[in-house]
């Protein structure tokens, strides 16, 4: 195994053990995975565990990710992650370390504020009529007034997709305005040579039956 998948293990092993919810463990083990690959190319290719991981390392990761473009409340995101990670690796003297304070390493601040806006009366009013799904609606409601994210909404209301995509978006792309209809609840339409070749099919399976008799 290369030392990159070595890291990239310990790192995820360590995260593993963190536990916390679906959402917090998906988005530390996207973080492990950053973190690995950007070290790895970053020419820190001596790097095998968890533990070997240091300050320079840390400052590192965090001005690749400032050079991005990023926003400040990411860093601090993936500081948050990597300070767990350290505190179960038994680091505490790295994390006590001035140098690893978010104002040190220049990502201080930040506003939690969110940006976004709700979808308007008049838009959430159409796009609830044109739903047919009784589980998708139920769903579009639990996002709008509870505020929660579709992934956890689609786990409260039982409703499931073959889609990674919001269902919100599904929604308001799919939906065909003329009948207040989703695109998914259309049948997948049928080329007039497909028909064709599909009819001289079930002729063909006909007659070779009545041969049959």
């Amino acid at each position: 195994m290369s030392a990159k998948n070595d890291l990239l293990a310990s790192l995820r092993s360590a995260s593993a053990k963190l536990g916390g919810a679906h959402l917090t463990r998906q988005a530390r083990d996207a973080f492990c995975r950053r973190l690995a690959v950007h070290l790895h190319g970053a020419g820190f290719r001596h790097l095998r565990y968890l533990g070997e991981v240091g300050l320079r390392h840390v400052r590192s990761y965090v001005t690749a990710r400032q050079l991005a473009g990023v926003g400040v409340r990411t860093p601090q995101n993936d500081l948050a992650h990597l300070r767990g990670l350290l505190a179960l690796a038994g680091r505490p003297p790295l994390l006590s370390e001035a140098g690893m304070t978010n104002q040190a390493l220049g990502v201080a601040g930040g506003s939690r504020i969110g940006a976004k806006t709700a979808i308007r009366e008049a838009d959430y009013a159409e796009l609830r009529a044109a739903i047919v799904d009784d589980g998708l609606r139920a769903l579009v409601a639990l996002e709008r007034s509870g505020c929660a994210r579709w992934r956890r909404s689609a786990v409260a209301t039982g409703w499931r997709s073959g889609s990674g995509s919001s269902p919100t978006d599904r929604a308001d792309r799919g939906r065909d305005r003329d009948q207040g209809r989703t695109v998914a609840d259309h049948p997948p339409a049928r080329s007039a040579a497909g028909a064709g070749s599909g009819a001289r099919g079930a002729g063909g399976a006909a007659r070779s039956r009545a041969a049959r008799t």
